[in-house]
């Protein structure tokens, strides 16, 4: 099994910090916990930042094209919608 490393490019501050807080929950009851728990605006940046870890997940092991253009359509929303 190989191991690919996930690189999410043009986050800011806050997204990182909301990446390296979901690296390290252990388990979907942490997961929902953690997410039920933020005020709206980062519980929606939160389950952008799991999209793009998961699509840049498939695009490693896939080698598909799918993945970064759902990051650009979901990184160019977030530029609309502040």
């Amino acid at each position: 099994m190989e191991i690919y490393m996930i690189e999410l490019e043009n986050l800011s501050d806050i997204q990182k910090s909301l990446c390296d807080i979901l690296w390290e929950l252990d388990d979907p009851d942490e997961l929902h916990a953690f997410l039920n728990g933020l005020p709206e605006r980062l519980r929606r940046d939160a389950e952008s930042m799991i999209q793009m870890m998961l699509l840049n997940s498939i695009d490693k092991t896939e080698d598909t094209k799918y993945a970064d253009e759902m990051l650009s359509k979901i990184l160019n929303k977030d530029k609309t919608t502040d």
